[in-house]
Order: C-alpha cells, then sequence, then structure tokens
C-alpha cells in the first residue's frame, strides 16, 4: 500500500539546522521525510537490510537517505542518528542573520528549534545526489529533487542487478517489462503524446515517463489552469503539419499530451524561474484537492483520473534563482486507516473545530504548526501530491507474481546481475518468497 502503517504514525518530522545555504536541501528532504510509502519503507529499513551496494565503489545514496528519513521521524526520545547522545542545538553554522520569511517565523524562532538535528551525511555526500552542486552554494531544490531520485532510482537498479539507463527507468523492452524499482512506484508516471491526422484518422501514440509535471506559469493564475494548458490539444497546420505513416505526406493533425499513468506520489513543479535566473513571483493558485480528471488518455486503465490530496508544500521566498530561502510544509502523518472513508471525515472534522489542521511549516530547524491559509498563500514552488485513497496504481500495484518468474532471477533474460552480486539478489529473492509465504500474500514489486 501507499500509507503509513504501525500502530501509531510518526510525528512530524525534526528541524534539520542549515549547514551554510543548505535550505535548498532541507526543504527537499522534508518533503521527501513525508512521503508516506518512502517514509515508510525507511522506517523499516527496507532498502538498506537488502543493499549490496553500499560499501562497494561508493556509498550508497539510497542509504543514506534511508537513514536520514529514519532520524527525522524517530521518536523524539530516541536518538539513532546520533548513536544515543543527545543533539547539541549550537555549533552547526547556519545564517545567523536571523532571516525572517512571510509566516512570522525565523532562525531558531519555533517552539522545537532544540529538536533539531544536522543533516550532515546528506550534506557531506552531497556530491552523490548532484556531482555540480557545490556545498555552501545556494542551489535549485527542484534540481535537487529530481537528482536525488535518479540518484536513488539508480541504486535500486544496481541492486537488483537491472541496467542502469541515463537518467533511470526501466531497462526492459516492450515484450518483456521488469518490475518497477520503488522509486519507479512511489513518484513515476507515464505520459501519452499522440498525434491524430485529420485526414485519415490515423493515431500515434508514444509514451515517455516522468518523475514530476513541471508546469509553464505564463497567462494562468492558477495550477489547475496551468495543467489545463498543459494538457491542451494542439492543431498542427501549414508549415508545421504532420508526416503522417498512413498517408505518406504531410497532413494537418491534432496533437495531445495526457497522463497515460499516473503516479502514487504526484509532485508538480511551478516554472518560476526563468532561463536568466529571474523569477515569476505572482501568486499561482493551488488547493488541498486535486485531480486529473480531464488530463488522462482515453486508453488509460484510470480514464476518469484519480484524486490527489496535498501533503507538503516546498516555497522559494526572494528573487531568484541564485538567491533568496527555501523553507516546506507538511502535514503531520496519519495512519492510512484514518486518511480513507468516513473516519478520515469525521477525523477531520473534529481537528478543524479544535483549529488544527495538521500542517506544519518546517523552516531549517524551525517546526510549528501552520493554518491551511498560511500554506495556501504561500509563493509554492513544488506542490507534492499523494493519492487520496491511499493506495498504489495500477501499474505500480501489480504483484511480483504478475511479472513472470525471471523478475525474480538474477540470470533472467533481462536481469543481468554482476557476478559480485548474483550470490546477493538470489538470496534476497529467495527470503522474500519466504516472507510472502509466512504473510500468506505476494510482495507488490522488489523491495529495495
Amino acid at each position: 500500500d501507499g500509507g503509513w502503517r504501525g500502530e501509531v504514525a510518526p510525528r512530524v518530522g525534526r528541524g534539520l539546522r542549515n549547514l551554510g545555504n543548505s535550505c535548498f536541501l532541507n526543504s527537499i528532504l522534508q518533503a521527501l521525510a513525508h512521503t508516506a510509502p518512502l517514509g515508510q519503507m525507511c522506517i523499516e529499513g527496507r532498502h538498506s537490510r537488502a543493499c549490496v551496494v553500499s560499501g562497494a565503489d561508493q556509498p550508497c545514496a539510497f542509504c543514506i537517505i534511508e537513514r536520514h528519513i529514519t532520524a527525522a521521524l524517530a521518536p523524539r526520545e530516541a536518538n539513532i542518528y546520533n548513536h544515543g547522545r543527545s543533539y547539541n542545538s549550537s555549533g552547526y553554522g547556519g545564517h545567523g542573520g536571523g532571516y525572517h520569511n512571510n509566516t512570522g517565523g525565523g532562525y531558531g524562532s519555533g517552539i522545537s528549534a532544540d529538536d533539531a538535528f544536522s543533516p550532515k551525511e546528506v550534506f557531506g555526500n552531497l556530491h552523490l545526489l548532484a556531482r555540480h552542486f557545490v556545498r555552501g552554494r545556494q542551489e535549485d531544490a527542484h534540481e535537487l529533487l529530481r537528482l536525488a531520485l535518479e540518484v536513488m532510482d539508480k541504486s535500486c537498479l544496481r541492486n537488483c542487478g537491472r541496467p542502469l539507463l541515463g537518467g533511470g527507468g526501466s531497462a526492459a523492452g516492450p515484450e518483456r517489462p521488469m518490475p518497477p524499482t520503488v522509486v519507479e512506484r512511489i513518484f513515476q508516471g507515464k505520459f501519452q503524446n499522440q498525434v491524430k491526422c485529420l485526414r485519415c484518422g490515423y493515431e500515434s501514440n508514444t509514451y515517455d515517463p516522468f518523475l514530476d509535471v513541471s508546469l509553464e506559469l505564463p497567462r494562468v493564475n492558477s495550477v489547475s489552469a496551468a495543467m489545463s494548458l498543459f494538457t491542451e490539444e494542439e492543431r498542427l497546420d501549414g508549415e508545421n503539419q504532420y508526416q503522417c505513416a498512413r498517408c505518406n505526406g504531410l497532413r494537418p493533425a491534432l496533437k495531445r499530451l495526457t497522463v497515460h499513468e499516473a503516479p502514487a506520489v504526484l509532485v508538480i513543479h511551478l516554472k518560476r524561474f526563468n532561463i536568466f535566473g529571474g523569477k515569476i513571483s505572482r501568486p499561482v493558485r493551488f488547493d488541498e484537492d486535486f485531480t486529473l480528471h480531464g488530463h488522462m488518455s482515453s486508453n488509460s486503465l484510470e480514464p476518469h483520473g484519480p484524486s490527489y490530496r496535498l501533503y507538503a508544500v516546498v516555497v522559494h521566498a526572494g528573487g531568484s534563482v541564485g538567491s533568496g530561502h527555501y523553507y516546506a510544509f507538511a502535514r503531520k502523518p496519519q495512519l492510512q486507516e484514518t486518511r480513507i472513508g468516513e473516519p478520515q471525515k469525521q477525523g477531520h472534522q473534529k481537528q478543524e473545530q479544535k483549529g488544527g489542521t495538521g500542517w506544519h511549516i518546517l523552516d531549517d530547524s524551525t517546526v510549528r504548526p501552520a493554518t491551511r491559509r498560511e500554506v495556501l498563500e504561500e509563493q509554492a514552488y513544488i506542490l507534492f501530491y499523494e493519492r487520496a485513497d491511499g493506495g498504489l496504481p495500477p501499474h505500480a500495484a501489480a504483484p511480483l507474481s504478475a511479472w513472470g518468474d525471471a523478475s525474480l532471477s538474477p540470470n533472467g533474460n533481462k536481469c543481468t546481475v554482476r557476478p559480485s552480486n548474483a550470490a546477493a539478489v538470489e538470496e534476497r529473492a529467495a527470503a522474500a518468497r519466504k516472507r510472502d509465504d509466512h504473510q500468506g500474500g505476494p510482495t507488490i514489486g522488489p523491495q529495495l
């Protein structure tokens, strides 16, 4: 499933100390930590327990992220990241200039600043996530997110012995698809680019995976309007006519980009920065609820589109990509059974009566409750939506048995494993089969 599990949901994540222009990193780490399927997997240590990559030629980026997320969401009395030593609330660098954002807070001004810890392992290995990033220099949070997910995906690919592709993604051909990695199951969707000849009706469909949707902002004042512009039908005519394969000539055509496979977690990037580094600072309206209805391809498994619920927002305050400040908002984690159906509505109403929304601002060391109005009035840069039903999409929820026996075999036709990894992969596969038998159900994809 795609939600939080256990007896008690984790508390909202700890604050993260600024190690010198590291707010772009802190904001993305907070959003990832509050991504339910990823956070739950990290808490359970499901990647590191089976990892055969770490300690080879370089550290495993996924293991580093897993250790960080586990520490950020750990019970407050536990200090698993610092080997039992208490956190020190001073001496970790940061700006020290008391930067204040438009929510009225500043560094160290929140109620839980003393609970913050230093993300020094991630910061110290920043080059693993983005080779061209320089510690101490302001970087683009969206670029970091994309690169981090790709590197984590490559860790999964290496771990199961699948060939590495540039930018991640599945290495399988259409005749023999391979099980998706954890990153693919959580964040990946697929676009359909359809061109239809207006002369003979021939349709050409191509498909491309995506980890987020980047929306242009000119001429629009809301995310829903930007999404409509993104999937708007375009006419190819005149000098832009389509070379129809059936007509064997240039013909007028209709072109449209739609979502063919909707991801479990929908990440929407608002393109606020232009090629010159300037910024579009005007308000762009967004809502807590979002739907892909009207944006799906007609031949999709979900033609009417799933509904999503906002759980994290990354904000940029400032005038350009190379300056300013990043911070995040996130909802307090909730167990999946409290987010589905009538219990969710009742709990939501009770929470509203008490004046709470579950939202928190995570501004470096500062973590404090936030109102819904604060969140929705921000200059959002990246929006993180989870499926309202807490589940996984059809293309990601297929049991591992649906992919065939070769998907678990290190010697399968499409899954060539390096000799040094073969024994470990086979041992891990056998353990997964044994666990499935004990739990009475199949493993959903490779748990890497």
